[in-house]
């Protein structure tokens, strides 16, 4: 296989971007929101940087710091072995597009 092709193309294409998001986390009784950053973003989902620990199968909001207001599902299905902080990368899937 060459070197430029990837075994598991993406579905989608990603888009490069950093946009201020909030990820409101949590269950139907207890809620907390956290500031986060996309780091690329398509249609199914988004790459994010968060302060918070996430966790794969967590369920999320999440939240447009700008224009409109909509929280849009999605559910972590990665999270990079190096999560540290503000440094921390994971994967969100929109349950809703």
């Amino acid at each position: 296989m060459s070197a430029d092709k990837c075994p598991h193309p993406r579905r989608l294409r990603r888009i490069p971007a950093q946009l201020p998001i909030k990820l409101v986390l949590g269950s139907l009784f207890t809620k907390s929101a956290c500031d986060a950053l996309t780091l690329d973003i398509s249609q199914a989902g988004a790459r994010v940087r968060a302060s918070v620990p996430l966790s794969p199968g967590q369920s999320v909001q999440v939240v447009p710091s700008e224009g409109i207001k909509r929280a849009i599902p999605g559910r972590i299905v990665w999270v990079s072995p190096l999560f540290t902080g503000p440094h921390g990368e994971a994967g969100i899937e929109f349950l809703q597009t």
